[in-house]
């Protein structure tokens, strides 16, 4: 992952499979944190959106934790689903963690 990175790291335009690939990478590896990390920094600096593929690695964290919930609930909100991020919201609240 850490050559992984370096390519990414250095790579003029980024594009949805670029970011996924080092979602799911970091995930796979159990370095969720840095999955996560990555995934805030897709919705922060980037015009592409989250897919299903970025969401699910994601949220494979041991657990969801506030970090997770509220990476979902921000890309949500940025992307225009205020009602997906109120539901994600109420789910948190309820201690779902399925």
């Amino acid at each position: 992952m850490v050559s992984a990175e370096k390519v990414f790291d250095e790579m003029p335009e980024r594009n949805f499979v670029s970011w996924n690939y080092m979602i799911v990478g970091f995930s796979r590896n159990r370095f969720y944190d840095r999955a996560v990390e990555i995934f805030r920094n897709l919705i922060r600096e980037s015009s592409v959106y989250p897919d299903q593929v970025s969401l699910s690695s994601v949220l494979k964290i041991e657990g969801r934790d506030v970090v997770c919930w509220t990476a979902l609930m921000a890309a949500y909100q940025h992307h225009g689903y205020a009602n997906q991020a109120i539901e994600s919201f109420q789910e948190m609240l309820s201690g779902n963690k399925a």
